[in-house]
């Protein structure tokens, strides 16, 4: 699909510059070579949100010397937060492909995340999660705008602190959780027996909600790149679209959690 968007991309540049190639008027061909254009764009940004979201990721464990020095040093900083491994790092079979190490906090019940995609220059980006029981509620507070570049999944709720360091966004995630705990009447769920499972069905879960629109959805992600905003930045409690949703949950209709949930 990306390899199809890719080359109806090309060919509208083309033609946009060489509109002698066809008989025609050239600013008719340049209307045409627009609308390829942006066909060939949508096309193949759906396919990369697409491959980006697997319907059942492949994983594999990693050794801690396969993984990427900038991805180690910032687990480093996050264990000093309190947290500690959840099992061995991850190979996670995204597009592109990602090392992720997972770790957990008893005591503030919420995951750490720490990955790095494949490609130059290898960056680290870290968030934290929190799920909440009996709902299916889950927050997210990452330090990376990109984490909000698609619009979230019904009860899965998202704060960006651009820039953040660990400790910093730790901090605001407490603020969060506890908001959030309240609004859904729920308490932060213990640990996952599978975390694994758990973030497959997060994929899952955000694959699902963009294939009710991809076409809206891919357009919302194009612009949210291209004016570098989204409606997750700052604080949950702040967030026009997060208290609308927050006002109106029904904890009754939200209380079937995925039995991959269950807690250890």
């Amino acid at each position: 699909m990306r390899r199809v968007g890719q080359s109806l991309a090309i060919l509208s540049i083309l033609l946009a510059f060489s509109p002698e190639w066809v008989p025609l008027d050239p600013w008719l061909v340049r209307a045409g070579a627009a609308t390829f254009f942006l066909v060939g764009l949508t096309i193949a940004v759906l396919g990369a949100i697409l491959a980006s979201l697997p319907e059942n990721a492949r994983m594999e464990a990693l050794e801690d010397d396969a993984v990427p020095a900038p991805c180690l040093e910032l687990v480093t900083r996050i264990e000093a937060l309190g947290f500690g491994r959840l099992g061995p790092a991850l190979r996670v079979h995204l597009e592109p492909p990602a090392s992720l190490v997972p770790l957990w906090h008893t005591a503030e019940r919420s995951y750490a995340t720490v990955f790095v995609s494949d490609g130059a220059p290898a960056q680290a980006h870290f968030d934290f999660v929190t799920t909440f029981e009996p709902s299916r509620a889950a927050l997210t507070s990452a330090a990376n705008p990109a984490a909000g570049v698609l619009p979230q999944p019904h009860g899965v709720f998202l704060q960006i602190f651009s820039g953040a360091e660990p400790d910093a966004l730790l901090e605001r995630h407490r603020e969060g959780r506890d908001h959030v705990a309240a609004a859904v009447r729920a308490q932060p769920q213990s640990c996952c027996a599978d975390f694994q499972e758990l973030l497959r069905l997060a994929l899952r879960r955000q694959r699902e909600a963009f294939l009710r629109a991809p076409l809206r959805h891919t357009w919302v992600a194009l612009l949210r790149v291209l004016t570098k905003r989204t409606p997750s930045l700052g604080p949950v409690a702040e967030q026009k679209i997060a208290r609308e949703r927050l006002d109106a949950w029904d904890p009754l209709a939200h209380a079937d959690a995925d039995d991959v949930l269950a807690t250890r």
